[in-house]
């Protein structure tokens, strides 16, 4: 190799050396720093040196004054030229003058010198003369001072001034570089040697750089400082790494001890390490079967979070530095068996770059099928049309199916934590629920029939087996209720039972009024001859009047027995309902206004006629309203009529606040002979003769009612089925 390139080598090398060091940096800055301050300084004393001259120039133009002036005036007054020519060379020898003259009307009339450049400075004089107390003007000297001098002289001023700072300048940053070289450089050079060193797994010796700077606190400068938190985090750092060591050695026994697979993957994808249960679930030995393989030739996951068939699921997370969880996915695996997986992948950062991740994955293969099995017992739950409710062992409610709303109408959010029996018929299940709770208490199921209150407050009978849970100490911690809704059931075999009542006493009803009608129509007969042929007293007579009107009370009883009946028997009509409602009403207006009673009445409109025994109807209506004003006769109320219209069919509901009917009386209502009135008011056949009626409507009357709340009857008549029969 030449010599020369060897030599340009060398310096290139030393060069990069120099250029990579602070003191390169901190010199090269002081340079610049050094001719900045130089070209500062020396323009400053330039610009002030200049200032001066010009200032001395000026001082020359204006020193024409006082004696040579007046003397100028004199020989200008007497025109004497020597003498003029004489003051004016004199003043063109002054500095930096070059031109002098005095001039008359504007003219030059005597001169000395010439104008030779364009940078002058000019001043002027008047010249005047008195006489005899008169000023006589005679000219004008004007003066002219050429720049040029005043260039050459800044020229050498600066030169010199440049030469003086630079030399100060430099010689002063050259020894603050000497100075930092010795007090900050070269203790720099050891530090980063000895960080460039520092090895966190062997002991190395502690940094000295040999300085005693310390005062009496102990405490040094900033160099001190530096080395003495060196040496400690060599010392901590050395520490640090063989607890990292050991740290890692118990994070590989943890991940080898764990039954969930784990394995992780560098930036470009590829396995690094992979735990005992990763390789069992993989059906791979050893570890050098994965080890160092693309993760994509291994491992393949296919899930609906994912797409279809898609490997990069791996590679995602380092790419986009998001963790990625699925919950359900296959995992297959290369030339091995495949199996249903819960996959996390966690990516690893450092500097701020993905260089990894971490993957968790385990056999999710059972958990689905139970999983499964126990969506499938959910949905099962949910569409059932049984009321399914669980409860704690306390009786609060945890959970109730879409059922329970549907029957009920209260929402899951309303019961969830309340009482089983705030929503029951608490009083009338009292007993119930001691049963219930001593069966099971005794690990046995329970099946009967208890009563609900419903959200809107009608009450819903269900037909229930409720069965214990205990836990594995033979605890019992939960209750669970599958109840059928038999309202409906127990409803129609009500009204089967009260019509099978009805039929019966229908039947009887004939036979009672052939028996009895007969002899009574002959007692009344005598009577009324006896009174009309034989004379008596007026006791006796009073006796026989009154005997005469128990008979007629009978012929009226059994008359209202027969019509038990009569349902089926009077001819029938098409009727306006709402006009037999009002013409009813119409004889109880004063009844009303006397007892302080508020009629409403609220009439759906367009309800068609339908086919009744207008004279039966009004008499439903009549005991009805009848009942509704001696509930309320002793303290006024409220009388509600309200009519609507709803598939086919014909509501009619009678409302008042009166006294109520309690709930042991509920049933029997509709009974012959019953009654809640005392013995002169009723004879307790007026609801059992309107139930008779409707049901010979093909209708139905029902009534809810509240002890001091007001009741309700609602009677219920078809119109479809009776236009049909009307048509036919």
């Amino acid at each position: 190799m030449p010599l020369a390139l060897r030599i340009r080598e060398m310096i290139e090398s030393i060069w990069e050396r120099i250029h990579n060091r602070i003191a390169y940096r901190l010199a090269l800055w002081v340079i610049v720093f050094s001719i900045a301050t130089t070209l500062l300084t020396s323009g400053i004393q330039l610009y002030l040196a200049f200032k001066q001259d010009i200032k001395g120039i000026h001082e020359s133009l204006q020193s024409v004054t006082g004696m040579q002036l007046d003397s100028l005036s004199r020989s200008a007054w007497i025109m004497d030229d020597k003498q003029i020519q004489a003051h004016l060379n004199g003043i063109t020898q002054g500095r930096d003058i070059i031109y002098a003259a005095v001039s008359v009307d504007g003219r030059p009339q005597w001169f000395s010198g010439a104008i030779t450049t364009d940078d002058t400075l000019r001043a002027s004089h008047t010249l005047t003369h008195v006489q005899r107390n008169v000023v006589f003007q005679l000219g004008t000297l004007e003066i002219v001072a050429s720049l040029d001098g005043l260039y050459d002289r800044l020229g050498s001023t600066a030169l010199a001034i440049l030469m003086t700072n630079a030399l100060k300048t430099f010689l002063f940053a050259g020894c603050i570089l000497l100075f930092f070289q010795f007090a900050v450089t070269r203790h720099l050079e050891k530090l980063a040697s000895h960080v460039v060193n520092m090895d966190f797994r062997r002991k190395l010796e502690p940094l000295n750089l040999n300085r005693d700077d310390r005062d009496r606190r102990g405490e040094g400068d900033e160099f001190t400082r530096v080395v003495d938190m060196l040496n400690i985090l060599q010392r901590r750092g050395f520490h640090a790494f063989h607890a990292l060591e050991k740290s890692e050695e118990r994070l590989r026994l943890f991940f080898d001890a764990t039954e969930e697979g784990i394995f992780g993957i560098n930036s470009e994808g590829m396995i690094t390490f992979a735990n005992s249960s990763c390789l069992k679930m993989v059906g791979i030995r050893g570890a050098r079967g994965i080890i160092g393989n693309s993760v994509t030739s291994i491992f393949h996951y296919q899930s609906r979070l994912e797409g279809e068939d898609r490997r990069e699921v791996f590679l995602r997370s380092i790419k986009t530095g998001r963790s990625l969880i699925s919950e359900d996915g296959f995992l297959q695996v290369k030339n091995g068996p495949g199996f249903y997986a819960a996959l996390r992948i966690y990516p690893i950062l450092s500097d701020n770059k993905n260089t990894g991740a971490v993957v968790f994955f385990n056999d999710v293969t059972e958990q689905r099928k139970v999983l499964k099995e126990k969506n499938l017992l959910s949905q099962a739950v949910h569409q059932s049309p049984l009321l399914v409710m669980i409860t704690d062992e306390y009786g609060i409610v945890e959970y109730v199916n879409p059922g329970f709303q549907r029957m009920t109408g209260y929402h899951f959010k309303e019961v969830v934590g309340k009482k089983t029996y705030s929503l029951s018929l608490y009083r009338k299940n009292i007993h119930l629920f001691r049963e219930i709770r001593n069966t099971l208490s005794l690990g046995e199921k329970w099946q009967g029939i208890y009563s609900l209150r419903a959200k809107d407050g009608r009450e819903r009978s269900f037909d229930a087996m409720v069965s214990p849970v205990f836990s594995t100490d033979g605890r019992m911690i939960n209750l669970i209720a599958l109840s059928l809704d038999i309202t409906q059931k127990i409803t129609l075999q009500n009204q089967l039972h009260q019509a099978q009542k009805m039929e019966a006493v229908g039947r009887l009803s004939a036979s009672f009024a052939h028996e009895f009608g007969n002899p009574l129509f002959g007692v009344r007969s005598v009577i009324k001859d006896i009174s009309e042929r034989i004379p008596m007293e007026e006791g006796d007579r009073q006796l026989l009047k009154l005997a005469y009107s128990e008979c007629e009370r009978m012929k009226v009883l059994i008359h209202d027995f027969q019509r038990l009946q009569s349902g089926k028997s009077e001819a029938k009509e098409n009727h306006d309902i709402h006009v037999i409602l009002d013409n009813v009403l119409f004889f109880y207006k004063k009844h009303l206004q006397n007892n302080n009673i508020q009629l409403q009445k609220y009439y759906e409109e367009n309800i068609p006629e339908f086919y009744i025994n207008k004279n039966q109807i009004a008499q439903v209506f009549l005991n009805l309203f009848i009942n509704a004003l001696d509930s309320m006769s002793s303290t006024g109320g409220l009388l509600e009529v309200s009519t609507r219209f709803l598939n086919d069919e014909i509501y009619i509901d009678i409302r008042d606040t009166g006294v109520g009917i309690s709930l042991e009386h509920r049933d029997l209502i509709f009974e012959p002979f019953y009654t809640t009135k005392p013995e002169v008011q009723g004879t307790g056949l007026g609801l059992s003769v309107s139930y008779g009626i409707i049901s010979g409507h093909g209708g139905d009357i029902t009534v809810t009612s509240q002890v001091n709340a007001g009741t309700t009857f609602t009677v219920r008549l078809p119109v479809k089925k009776q236009t049909a029969r009307l048509q036919n």
